[in-house]
């Protein structure tokens, strides 16, 4: 885990929330909100950054960071294995967990620490698995000129965080993560619910879509995606073939399961 945690105040003005974010975004994006020592709230890239684009702005910028922060959290204690940690993370899919000792806050674990903590018998072994064993295969995909209602709503209804663009070729074009509707939309629950207001009808996959997304390999080991994952920081990689045309998706979450489920030995030297 991480010890030096960044924190704010729940009456913290927005503005300052947004600067440090900014500021720290290649490294952090996860900020707990502590009061009287005490976690009460998580402020994430989830709650910022939608008001990056936004016209107004500076009208939220005077919100107080307990109105964007996530709460209740969820927490580990920091003597907890880290295999239920890498648990929870997978079964609920978020990236970090406050470690917690009572009420006070003692540090922060991420998905990328318990990779980079725990998977290293994955790189650099001949025998380790390729990514198709982990891979989602078949997944919802989407065409760029696709309505992005339906796109949310598919995404929402699958309980997926990332989809793959494809051409008519199933040639990977871009990706729509949950990050990137927030950006365009906000919350995707009141977007949807409010559609006539926001004039969904009038948007495609194309305007919150990634183009050229990272891609990896069905062929690559576990090894090659570990690094992939924690070099590229991304959540999730749309897997091609050899002819670079969409086969499956692999997440953070697939690549946990796989190396905190006993199929994969945590320490000592990799298998020969």
């Amino acid at each position: 885990m991480t010890t030096k945690v960044t924190t704010f105040a729940p009456d913290d003005d927005l503005a300052l929330a947004l600067a440090l974010q900014m500021m720290l975004w290649s490294s952090v994006r996860h900020l707990p909100v502590v009061e009287d020592s005490k976690l009460v709230g998580l402020v994430t890239d989830h709650g910022l950054l939608p008001m990056r684009r936004d016209p107004l702005v500076e009208g939220h910028l005077r919100q107080r960071v307990r109105e964007v922060m996530h709460r209740p959290v969820k927490t580990i204690h920091p003597d907890e294995d880290a295999r239920v940690a890498a648990a929870l993370m997978a079964t609920v899919h978020i990236h970090c967990l406050p470690v917690v000792r009572g009420d006070e806050l003692v540090g922060i674990v991420t998905s990328s620490d318990l990779l980079a903590g725990n998977g290293r018998p994955l790189l650099g072994s001949e025998r380790v698995p390729s990514v198709t064993e982990v891979m989602t295969r078949s997944p919802v995909r989407f065409r760029a000129d696709d309505r992005l209602f339906e796109v949310v709503l598919r995404m929402m209804r699958e309980g997926v965080r990332h989809v793959p663009i494809v051409d008519v070729d199933e040639r990977v074009v871009g990706i729509v993560s949950d990050q990137d509707v927030r950006v365009v939309l906000g919350d995707p629950l009141h977007a949807l619910s409010h559609s006539e207001e926001l004039d969904l009808d009038e948007l495609t996959a194309s305007h919150a879509m990634t183009p050229r997304p990272v891609l990896v390999r069905a062929a690559a080991s576990l090894g090659e995606l570990a690094r992939l994952l924690l070099d590229e920081e991304i959540g999730a990689a749309p897997v091609m073939d050899g002819e670079r045309r969409l086969v499956g998706m692999v997440s953070y979450v697939d690549l946990l399961r796989f190396v905190f489920a006993g199929r994969w030995p945590l320490v000592g030297p990799s298998p020969r």
